[in-house]
């Protein structure tokens, strides 16, 4: 390495560490409001994107699972799954790179399936730091993650979900949004939704009972699909891997 380049190699990462002290300082001096003021000040607040204050509800909706209509759709295989989806549909299938989640997002007018698959421990080998804060798997990381809650702020573990919240979950329109936790047939996770007049949307973390994680964002041009539909695509899902 070049004595200039090594030079500006370590400058900057003084300016890093001077910088990352002096907001821990502040945190630390200010309290739990500056945290919550500066998160504010880079995601938004409840009122801007209600994202930020929406929990899963404790009562999940009955949902059925729609034998023919899953005849109807069209069978996509990729390395170590597969899924059914409409046949109108463009399917997307995402990647993560390095340490940092990779989100969706949304620049195309149609009808659009966003995939993305993981094996066990996924979410612990992208951020291994949440094992320090006690969490024992990805399930447990998803559900810290959605139950994370701005108008709750308490610590900044708290900062850290609800930033990484304001990330993972994509575009779900303009409309007013649901969130609940989703239990059927070996699968569980998370699926939040919001319907509007030109597009449904749909964000489903699913893991499967070996612990294998699957996230399907959906939007439907046209909303023609409803929670039955879209509980009967990811009944489809099927690790083929082993």
């Amino acid at each position: 390495m070049k004595k200039s380049t090594k030079n500006k190699v370590v400058k900057n990462l003084t300016i890093g560490f001077i910088l990352t002290g002096s907001l821990l300082l502040l945190i630390k001096l200010s309290g739990l409001q500056f945290l919550k003021a500066y998160v504010q000040a880079g995601i938004g607040t409840c009122k801007t994107n209600p994202i930020l204050c929406l929990v899963p509800s404790e009562g999940a909706p009955r949902i059925n699972i729609d034998k023919g209509y899953l005849e109807e759709l069209a069978l996509y295989r990729f390395d170590n799954f597969q899924i059914r989806l409409p046949k109108n549909f463009l399917v997307v299938k995402e990647i993560t790179k390095k340490m940092y989640y990779k989100k969706m997002r949304n620049r195309r007018s149609g009808s659009v399936a966003y995939l993305l698959a993981g094996e066990r421990g996924f979410f612990l080998d992208l951020f291994p730091e949440s094992k320090k804060m006690g969490i024992a798997d990805d399930y447990e990381f998803l559900r810290r993650l959605f139950s994370a809650n701005l108008s709750q702020f308490r610590d900044i573990h708290d900062a850290f979900f609800i930033v990484l919240k304001s990330v993972f979950i994509p575009d779900l329109g303009q409309g007013p949004v649901q969130m609940f936790k989703f239990d059927q047939e070996g699968q569980r996770g998370f699926v939040t939704y919001g319907l509007t007049k030109g597009y449904n949307y749909f964000d489903c973390d699913v893991f499967d009972e070996r612990g294998r994680f699957f996230k399907v964002y959906i939007r439907d041009k046209g909303a023609r699909l409803d929670l039955e539909k879209v509980a009967t695509i990811l009944s489809s899902i099927k690790h083929t891997g082993d």
